[in-house]
């Protein structure tokens, strides 16, 4: 990739822990030795590049609203097709091809239950496929930051059972309103939290402090998980990604997800509920890497080093990429 200096800095060392003060653009400036104008510039050409999709938080799943993870069973000729009408709904922020009899899967996102169980019936009847729904029950590990200098992991300093323990939701009102403002990301303007107040309807004087005292609040409670530079990580050159799923007992899920998300290939790592018969696998791991045939290595060799060999397995290659953006919760239902 042709980056420029700037851009490499603010990719290796702002996917996180970015400034939350009134200026945060300035701020970044300053360590970087550059202009806030140079900042926003290539934060823009980032973004133009497709590379950051925005910047902002990472809400901590379940946090907010209710979503879940869902796939279909598409027939070849039909994959595009269903994948762009899946797509085209607001609620709909991942969309993925993967190599498998369910070869297309989609995160989905409501402001509540029924709503988000009135998206996936809208989307069986437009493409006349039945979906299934698999909702995250435990989070052991979900960090998807891909700094250019560094292993992503090295940054990642909360462990599976700090987030586990931290069950604080966002619930309507003025949290809800914040929380859906910062979702679509800070806009690149000298003052972002001043415009996100303006986004959440808040008017008054205090507005701005009033979001930036959430923000700080959620970090600390772990309900943002981390807020920076969030980029799609196909065009930094991740493009041999894998998802394993395993059906472990009941008894022993938690033990073996835990010890996943301790292995530094590991980017994401959570249990969800199967939907059988269709679907029994209730153990999710992904691995992003930049070759195949290491990231099939990496896998065998967890499934050794963890003694996964003896539950029901499959590996899940993502294919093509249709939609990644934020998740999209739907303010307007809440006003």
């Amino acid at each position: 990739m042709d980056l420029s200096p700037a851009q490499r800095a603010l990719l290796d060392r702002f996917q996180r822990d970015f400034p939350t003060s009134a200026t945060p653009y300035a701020d970044v400036a300053r360590t970087l030795a550059l202009r806030e104008s140079e900042v926003l510039a290539a934060l823009q050409a980032l973004v133009d590049m497709g590379i950051v999709a925005r910047v902002g938080p990472i809400f901590r799943a379940g946090s907010v609203g209710a979503s879940t993870l869902a796939a279909m069973t598409v027939p070849l000729p039909r994959l595009a097709e269903v994948a762009t009408i899946v797509g085209a709904h607001a609620g709909v922020n991942h969309n993925y091809a993967r190599e498998h009899r369910f070869n297309l899967w989609f995160v989905a996102h409501a402001c509540d239950a029924d709503a988000l169980a009135a998206l996936l019936r809208e989307i069986e009847t437009q493409t006349r496929l039945p979906a299934i729904s698999l909702p995250l029950v435990r989070e052991y590990h979900i960090d998807l930051g891909f700094p250019l200098g560094a292993p992503h992991r090295a940054s990642c300093s909360r462990s599976p059972a700090a987030v586990v323990a931290s069950a604080q939701r966002v619930d309507a009102g003025e949290p809800w309103r914040v929380a859906c403002a910062l979702e679509l990301g800070l806009p690149l303007v000298s003052a972002p939290y001043a415009e996100i107040a303006r986004r959440a309807g808040l008017h008054d004087a205090d507005g701005e402090t009033r979001v930036r005292r959430h923000v700080r609040d959620w970090l600390a409670a772990g309900v943002i998980k981390r807020i920076g530079v969030v980029v799609r990580h196909r065009p930094l050159g991740f493009a041999a990604n894998l998802m394993g799923v395993w059906e472990v007992p009941e008894r022993d899920v938690d033990r073996v997800g835990e010890r996943l998300a301790t292995e530094p290939a590991v980017t994401l790592c959570y249990r969800r509920a199967p939907d059988p018969p269709r679907w029994r696998y209730n153990l999710f791991c992904m691995l992003h890497g930049k070759d195949r045939a290491r990231v099939g290595a990496e896998v065998g060799a967890l499934v050794v080093r963890h003694a996964l060999g003896g539950y029901p397995h499959a590996r899940l290659w993502s294919i093509t990429a249709y939609k990644q953006t934020g998740a999209n919760h739907g303010i307007a239902a809440h006003g």
